[in-house]
C-alpha cells in the first residue's frame, strides 16, 4: 500500500507493504462519490505479545467525508516494533 501526498506528490509505501512491491497488484482507491483524494489512518491489532499482528489502513474522502478499509494485511513475524514507525 502506497500513499501519495496531494501537495508535494511524493509517494510513501505504509508499514512494510514496500518489500511486498514486486507482488502487489496496485490500483488507485476512489470513492463511490468519485472522490480521489482521501486522509489516511493506518492501525495495528497486537498480539498478546505485543508484536503487530495485522496492519488496516482506513481512507476519509476529502470531497464527501466518506469512510472506509481499503487494506489490510497480516504479519506473521517478528519482531514488529519497526512498522509503528513506517506508518
Amino acid at each position: 500500500m502506497q500513499r501519495v501526498c496531494v501537495v508535494c506528490g511524493d509517494a510513501f509505501y505504509i508499514a512494510d507493504s514496500a518489500e511486498y512491491e514486486d507482488d502487489a497488484d496496485l490500483g488507485e482507491c476512489a470513492c463511490p462519490c468519485g472522490g480521489e483524494e482521501f486522509g489516511v489512518a493506518v492501525g495495528f491489532a497486537f498480539r498478546g505479545d505485543g508484536e503487530v499482528r495485522w496492519v488496516s489502513v482506513g481512507l476519509r474522502c476529502l470531497k464527501d467525508g466518506g469512510l472506509g478499509v481499503y487494506a489490510d494485511w497480516k504479519i506473521d513475524y517478528g519482531p514488529t516494533a519497526h512498522l509503528l514507525e513506517m506508518a
